[in-house]
């Protein structure tokens, strides 16, 4: 499981993307955010909070596919964070349903089909266990509309004809009428109760998948769509659930196939478009994906990370959860904190305290009031505090206690006294967080001004098939570049109308999109807007960091002529260099 994350996230995009075939597709970018949070990669290490920063920014989709599979992925990131989003997905995927069932969504309006059905069915079930409102009235025609895909043979097919009964859906059907049966309230025990004719069907198609039983292949369709049936198979198998199909450990056997057939470098094969889906799925078959399971900790924050100070010689015991933000709270004491400060006949009430100062890495950040008037009881003084910075964090507490008033030995009367004690070090590691630069990166995408505008991109020359055309068409994993020989590298751009921006922003070719150390680095540009007005832009010296130009004002812009006058050749000396996504914004 390790190589296949290790895998997809060296194929990410500098926009937070990953392609689909030869372009970005936003349901491709989900697949593979939900594949890496269900095989446990942390919610804030830069892919993965770049790819939930991408589909933020996104368009809606006009597809169900990636209406469902973004749904799935948002939910699985962080459901509090991205609510509006996800209810304006739901809304968008529910107005798509017809008779049960789902077509391609709004683009192909056409007949339904199981395979968008049983995504649609995914994501709305995805939503609803995020706490997003899904209408109860969806689930009856919908367990209607999936009866219907079953055939004479107790297996599913793509259409509602009853034929061609596939295993990959029939592990769609079942897995789908399992996830309606639970919404329904179905009681296999009450089968008359049930007007769907669900269970009947469920039963049947799961008795389909026993007698069909395959790992190696898809049944009854060969190796096509392999990693998409087996990912079938684990729904179905989890939501039943079931150990097994007829005879055979389902888990057992396809998990033997898998890790027998991954490549070294981490991915499987794949007839879906570049071995992505392929991968994906294989991560979700391995990890079990359908067990519930969240994104987040339950009350602390993305990250689900937990600290504590239980026990030990530290004074006070602290607990922090999460990471963004991370709550932290005092849950006891030491023995010899409690007899020094707990009064007399308050034992086991909590102490008396006037304040509690937390700091973070020495640095006092917020002071908890408390009330000398009375224990304490089970008061925690807890604060929050968000962890934007990866490396190692300290956690302090100290706390401010009014000890009871006593006698000395001549019986004189000692009033009462501030003792002050202080936790240990707890110690928060927090792993890659993303800086501001790289947010940025994913979100330019959606504020592309270029997007869908037509123009003519040419250039000085070209080095094979790296043509100008390639700096302008929407895509992070294309660029531009001149030939070696090239002594002034120009890109021009002319559009065929007006784009109003104040933000020229420029890419470098990125080495993880072709053979590493294949180009040289522009760390100048010279930037002339409508031949007329030229600045100069220094570049960044990290090949995934862009260049960006502030004009001095908005512009009507017609034509960019983007030249290199200063390059470093590559490590392997070349000096073939070149542009990637050259885009057009306007900032505030």
């Amino acid at each position: 499981m390790d190589r296949g994350v290790e895998h997809l996230i060296s194929k990410q995009q500098l926009d937070g993307t990953w392609n689909y075939g030869k372009k970005p597709r936003v349901g491709c970018t989900a697949l593979v955010l939900y594949a890496l949070l269900s095989s446990g990669v942390d919610p804030l290490s830069p892919a993965v909070e770049l790819a939930a920063t991408h589909l933020e920014y996104e368009p809606l989709p006009d597809q169900t596919y990636d209406c469902a599979l973004m749904i799935m992925a948002l939910s699985a990131h962080d459901p509090k964070r991205h609510r509006d989003r996800l209810e304006d997905l739901v809304e968008r995927l529910i107005g798509w349903e017809a008779q049960g069932g789902w077509s391609y969504g709004s683009r192909n309006p056409g007949r339904q089909d199981l395979s968008n059905t049983q995504y649609a069915v995914m994501g709305l079930w995805a939503a609803a266990r995020a706490g997003i409102r899904v209408p109860k009235g969806i689930w009856g025609p919908v367990a209607y509309g999936l009866e219907r895909y079953s055939g004479s043979d107790g297996g599913f097919g793509y259409l509602q004809d009853g034929r061609e009964s596939t295993g990959s859906m029939t592990a769609a059907g079942v897995a789908a009428l399992a996830i309606c049966r639970d919404h329904l309230g179905l009681d296999p025990e009450q089968r008359r109760k049930d007007k769907y004719g669900a269970l009947d069907a469920m039963d049947e198609g799961s008795g389909w998948l026993g007698s069909h039983f395959s790992v190696t292949s898809n049944p009854l369709r060969g190796r096509t769509h392999l990693g998409y049936y087996l990912y079938g198979l684990e729904r179905a198998g989890a939501l039943v659930p079931t150990t097994q199909f007829g005879d055979h450990l389902w888990y057992e056997e396809g998990a033997r196939q898998l890790v027998a057939n991954q490549h070294p470098k981490g991915h499987w094969g794949s007839t879906l478009g570049g071995g992505l889906p392929e991968t994906c799925f294989g991560l979700l078959f391995l990890r079990k994906a359908t067990a519930p399971r969240t994104g987040l900790a339950a009350e602390g924050g993305a990250g689900g990370t937990e600290a504590s100070l239980l026990r030990g010689t530290s004074p006070v015991h602290l607990t922090v959860s999460g990471l963004k933000p991370a709550s932290m709270w005092i849950n006891g004491y030491s023995q010899d904190v409690l007899r020094a400060c707990e009064w007399p006949g308050e034992e086991g009430r909590g102490m008396r305290v006037e304040r509690v100062i937390w700091s973070i890495n020495g640095i006092e950040h917020e002071r908890v009031k408390g009330d000398v008037g009375q224990p304490s009881g089970h008061e925690r003084f807890a604060c929050q505090y968000e962890f934007d910075q990866s490396g190692v964090h300290k956690v302090e507490a100290e706390v401010h206690l009014l000890r009871a008033p006593t006698r000395d030995g001549s019986g004189r009367l000692i009033p009462s006294a501030i003792k002050i004690v202080r936790s240990s070090e707890l110690i928060v590691e927090v792993e890659g967080s993303c800086p501001d630069w790289m947010i940025q990166n994913a979100r330019d995408r959606s504020t592309n001004l270029l997007a869908g505008v037509q123009m003519r991109a040419t250039a000085s020359s070209n080095s094979g098939s790296h043509k100008a055309h390639s700096a302008v068409d929407h895509d992070q994993g294309t660029f531009w570049l001149a030939e070696a020989g090239d002594e002034n590298p120009t890109l021009t751009i002319e559009l065929e109308s007006d784009v109003t921006a104040n933000m020229v922003v420029v890419g470098h070719p990125h080495s993880g999109s072709t053979r590493a150390g294949a180009h040289g680095l522009a760390l100048e540009v010279l930037v002339t807007v409508n031949e007329t007005s030229t600045y100069r832009l220094r570049m960044h010296s990290e090949e995934e960091r862009k260049g960006r130009l502030r004009l001095p004002g908005t512009r009507r812009i017609q034509r960019l002529d983007i030249s290199i006058p200063w390059r470093v050749p590559g490590p392997n000396g070349s000096r073939t260099v070149g542009l990637a996504e050259v885009e057009l914004q306007q900032m505030r």
